[in-house]
């Protein structure tokens, strides 16, 4: 594998990496507007995308330590 080939791996992960923490940051933005509403956490976590509640309580936790 050539230097270059490696290196234009690397920006490819880093972007990829970068689109799924912007993603995440833009269902839990919504998320929380959602529960601010009133919105079952049921409903909330299958609104925003997350497959489950463990994967959703997490990342919220995580995003707002709460």
């Amino acid at each position: 594998m050539s230097c270059l080939s490696y290196f234009i791996q690397l920006i490819l992960a880093s972007s990829i990496l970068i689109f799924s923490i912007a993603l995440i940051k833009k269902r839990l933005i919504k998320s929380k507007e959602l529960l601010k509403s009133g919105e079952s956490i049921t409903n909330i976590y299958y609104k925003c995308g997350f497959n489950d509640y463990t994967s959703f309580f997490r990342s919220f936790k995580k995003e707002y330590g709460i």
